[in-house]
């Protein structure tokens, strides 16, 4: 996996999703995970199929759930559950040898 993907932001069904692709055998699957009615949810689905926000696992509710690309290969994830406690994590997909 090259830098420039390592979290691929992109959409799903009208939402912003991490999208992450992998192929299985012959077949593409993406899986994506988005914030959906209060929650974040997670959906792997086999590329061509049709699937709606819906369709997906909710796997935690959250009042608010944000991610961008604040420079180059700079990622902002920030969450707010339902207490209203917010956890924000910076991250980077640049690596550099020692």
């Amino acid at each position: 996996m090259t830098n420039a993907n390592l979290f691929p932001i992109g959409s799903f069904d009208g939402a912003e999703a991490l999208v992450f692709e992998e192929t299985y055998g012959d077949l593409l699957y993406r899986t994506y995970i988005y914030e959906y009615e209060n929650a974040l949810w997670e959906l792997m689905v086999q590329d061509g199929v049709n699937a709606s926000l819906k369709d997906g696992t909710k796997i935690l509710d959250v009042d608010d759930f944000s991610m961008k690309e604040t420079s180059s290969g700079i990622y902002t994830f920030s969450c707010t559950n339902q207490a209203g406690h917010t956890v924000t994590a910076t991250v980077t997909s640049v690596s550099q040898s020692f």
